[in-house]
């Protein structure tokens, strides 16, 4: 019974994710491309992962590309101070109000979901103990 909520979660938040993966992707490298064949890819390559290789393929995976993209993302902030107007960040406040944004923070705060649906694989891992948590 407890695990009904959690596949709802899951359920609910897979295709967001997807979708909007999916159309990074479409937006950034594939323009011509529909987006139904990039979010298929990436579930196929998903699914394989899955099956070949189990959560401990994912995990690798995410060990070696995470220090990868997070310094990707810090050395392109770092070469983009130059050329960054920041007059176009402000007033962002007076123009919108607290309603507004708030609005638009729901979609975003759903994602903080997902520490749930990993806290929720600890059970399975072979020794439970040697988890970060």
């Amino acid at each position: 019974m407890i695990v009904i909520p959690y596949f709802v979660m899951w359920y609910s938040v897979t295709p967001a994710i997807l979708r909007e993966a999916g159309g990074f992707i479409h937006i950034t490298l594939f323009i011509k491309t529909p987006v139904v064949v990039l979010i298929f890819a990436i579930l196929l390559v998903s699914v394989y992962m899955t099956l070949r290789g189990e959560i401990e393929g994912i995990a690798r995976c995410s060990e070696m590309m995470g220090p990868v993209i997070c310094i990707m993302i810090l050395v392109s902030l770092v070469l983009e101070l130059n050329t960054a107007n920041w007059h176009q960040l402000l007033p962002v406040y007076s123009d919108s109000g607290f309603v507004s944004i708030m609005k638009g923070a729901v979609h975003p705060f759903g994602f903080l979901g997902e520490a749930v649906m990993i806290m929720m694989i600890i059970p399975l891992m072979s020794v439970p103990q040697n988890s970060l948590i």
